[in-house]
């Protein structure tokens, strides 16, 4: 009977969880590329790092430069600038920043974090954003875990060597496959806005896919919301959309 009971468990987990991308899904923009330039204009970041930086975006925006070079090189860029600036001098400059920013969220954004936490489903943000500023945002709104862009530290210091980069499809997917507390998880819900999420998306029993129709079909596990859900009764069909898919 015991051995039936452990059974059923690892069929069945208890843990519920939310796989959640922030930037274009939960908050408009995309983090590196206005933290960079906080940093630049600080001198935080050297100005040339910044600037390549922020090419590099505008070239993705003009359509020059593929999401998959972007993905790789503006981190490995930010990663580099960092080398000998102290980790508290960067985390001070964050919370400056975060006060700023926490007005980049969607309108939907906290009626979602907040649903999912009253149904007793962990938030985890897999994210292409600096885990400097997803520490911060976490402090004020309802995230569980998150995964971020990770600069290794030594001694205090910033070394410039990018530990972990989950803008990039293939690191979000070893996240998925290697976290021992996700293996052992029911993923209800995940959210995103473009292919680099669909290892998220594709692992969950429902899905809201933010400002990108072409990504999923339409079906009843999947929700397509626009980044300003409130005047045209978003925020009321992701409700229902909660309802439906999750307390059923």
């Amino acid at each position: 009977m015991n051995g039936d009971r452990v059974a059923t468990e690892r069929e069945h987990p208890s843990t519920r969880v939310a796989l959640l991308d922030w930037d274009g899904s939960l908050h408009r923009g995309l983090t590196l590329r206005s933290w960079t330039h906080y940093l630049g204009e600080r001198d935080l970041l050297p100005k040339a790092t910044a600037q390549a930086i922020e090419e590099r975006f505008a070239a993705y925006e003009e359509g020059d430069l593929p999401y998959r070079r972007l993905a790789v090189e503006t981190p490995e860029l930010y990663a580099r600038g960092l080398e000998g600036v102290a980790q508290t001098e960067l985390q001070a400059h964050a919370r400056s920043y975060v006060d700023m920013d926490i007005g980049a969220l969607f309108p939907f954004s906290r009626v979602l974090l907040e649903s999912l936490v009253e149904r007793g489903i962990e938030t985890l943000v897999i994210s292409g954003s600096p885990t400097e500023t997803l520490a911060l945002h976490q402090e004020v709104s309802p995230i569980r875990r998150y995964w971020g862009i990770t600069v290794a530290v030594r001694d205090g210091r910033y070394t410039g060597e990018l530990k972990l980069n989950p803008a990039e499809q293939t690191a979000k997917e070893h996240i998925i496959d290697t976290d021992t507390a996700l293996e052992q998880a029911r993923v209800v819900l995940a959210i995103g806005d473009s292919e680099a999420d669909l290892p998220m998306l594709e692992m969950a029993e429902a899905r809201i896919v933010v400002d990108n129709d072409a990504l999923l079909g339409d079906d009843g596990a999947t929700l397509h919301l626009s980044p300003d859900s409130t005047d045209d009764g978003g925020v009321a069909m992701l409700r229902a959309f909660l309802r439906g898919t999750l307390d059923s």
